[in-house]
């Protein structure tokens, strides 16, 4: 992956959260999101700001991860009068351990054997 490459989110809707969480719906544009990762938006002013992801997915269903394409709900430590439908958070793609591996079990010998395949 290119170290300058984008992730992109469309905000859909957003709710209060509290007052210092805001949730909000929508898709990912472009790229992957990650639960704990930091997203950079612009408030309805035009301020630059970053919020902490809390959470993706439902509080009953959290995910780590989505992927371009994808839909979700996401809790952003970020007061709620500064994210706006339509507007999009970013981050910044990164390399992880686990990107390129897929564990595989096996049943052989009684035992499940793990192996690491190369995607």
């Amino acid at each position: 992956m290119a170290e300058d490459a984008i992730n992109e989110f469309q905000v859909e809707s957003v709710f209060p959260h509290g007052n210092e969480e805001t949730t909000v719906t929508g898709h990912v544009a472009k790229g992957t999101l990650r639960a704990g990762e930091t997203v950079s938006l612009r408030s309805a002013s035009g301020v630059p700001l970053i919020a902490p992801i809390v959470r993706l997915g439902s509080a009953e269903t959290p995910i780590n991860v989505v992927r371009a394409g994808q839909t979700t709900t996401m809790v952003l430590r970020v007061e709620p009068q500064h994210v706006v439908p339509g507007s999009r958070l970013t981050t910044r793609a990164s390399s992880h351990a686990d990107d390129a591996t897929v564990i595989v079990s096996s049943d052989q010998d009684k035992g499940a054997s793990r192996k690491e395949i190369e995607a």
